[in-house]
């Protein structure tokens, strides 16, 4: 299909991209056929469609709506010809493997969730060769990376920029371009016995915390927040540390953490811990990954588990990742999610997940 890449994913809905936008969506099978008429037909041929199924209302609205689909969102990224960086007085060094970065950046922006991410990777030596810049002017937050421009965004899209530092220090640590991952999925990935785990909810939901607890128990973290899948169904491993708010370190009080690394810090998300495993030894860079669970931690609750509605976890997922948006790495989506094994999970006792993975 010229515009349009779509495939079933359970019983009654599809996943959907449109090429003309790049926008992905779920919809039911009436729908997609709704969407395919939109098309495939000419503009007449359509509302004569539409007229034969709906009353004139309905179709004014669906015309509408359909309209909004076609059209591809601006940018988040404000578009700029040259851009001017200045002095900076802040900067913040880390190693991975033998590649030194530095960030530059001014006062007018909490940088914390990105140091803290990395802090156990701190070094005090500089790099010119790999280096981020980052500040602000006209009220609006610029990004160069190496001495060329990257993007800007306004303010309140401070997580963008955020996002896309992590992104392109990832592209580098794999040698991998953008276009050739399949997604940034939201979310922490750990691994033991040949076998990987996803693990994704809401903010709060006690996600980072079981997998926190799961390293406690021999799991290796393969990454964190930031889950990096490529164009073979395969997930890359990142050094970051684990990010627990505040509010959620209470999941953890009655245990030792004494083999992490920790940072506590003061972020525009509030106060965060940082923990990365003291001995996190990893050998390879990428990792399948085919078991999602979808957690939410309640303390008086007794252990539950069931087969999640697909749909739902991937509309969570399309809202809170960034997946890439060309035709290849749709399709490669698609592929993963067609394969995976989504699973809900309620837990107040790690030691129960950990028995349900034994039988997996």
């Amino acid at each position: 299909n010229k515009d349009l890449i779509f495939e079933k994913i359970d019983n009654i809905n599809y996943l959907i991209y449109i090429k003309k936008s790049e926008k992905i969506l779920i919809v039911s099978k009436s729908n997609l056929s709704i969407i395919k008429n939109y098309f495939s037909k000419t503009k007449d041929e359509f509302e004569q469609f539409l007229k034969k199924k709906f009353k004139l209302s309905e179709t004014v609205a669906i015309l509408g709506e359909l309209s909004q689909l076609a059209k591809k969102e601006k940018a988040k990224s404000i578009k700029t010809k040259s851009v001017k960086t200045p002095k900076f007085s802040n900067n913040f060094s880390f190693k991975i493997e033998n590649c030194l970065y530095t960030i530059f950046h001014d006062d007018s922006i909490n940088m914390n969730d990105i140091f803290g991410q990395l802090n156990h990777l701190y070094t005090n030596k500089k790099s010119k060769d790999q280096s981020f810049k980052v500040f602000t002017k006209n009220n609006k937050i610029y990004l160069c990376f190496n001495e060329e421009y990257v993007g800007s965004w306004e303010k309140n899209n401070v997580h963008f920029l955020k996002g896309k530092i992590i992104s392109l220090i990832i592209n580098k640590y794999h040698n991998v371009r953008e276009k050739k991952w399949s997604a940034f999925l939201h979310g922490s990935i750990v691994h033991k016995s040949n076998k990987s785990f996803l693990i994704i909810g809401n903010s709060g939901s006690g996600k980072t915390s079981l997998a926190t607890l799961l390293v406690k128990n021999g799991f290796k973290l393969i990454c964190d927040d930031t889950a990096p899948l490529n164009n073979q169904g395969f997930f890359g491993h990142f050094p970051n540390a684990l990010s627990i708010k505040k509010a959620q370190t209470g999941i953890l009080e009655n245990y030792s953490l004494n083999n992490f690394y920790q940072f506590n810090t003061k972020t525009y998300k509030g106060e965060i811990t940082y923990l990365y495993p003291k001995k996190n030894e990893i050998f390879k860079k990428f990792y399948y990954c085919r078991h999602i669970f979808r957690v939410k931690y309640n303390k008086n609750s007794s252990f539950r588990i069931s087969k999640s509605k697909k749909y739902e976890v991937l509309q969570e997922l399309i809202n809170d990742s960034f997946l890439v948006r060309n035709n290849e790495s749709v399709k490669s989506f698609i592929e993963w999610v067609k394969k995976g094994e989504f699973y809900d999970i309620i837990y107040s006792n790690e030691k129960d997940v950990l028995d349900f993975i034994k039988k997996i």
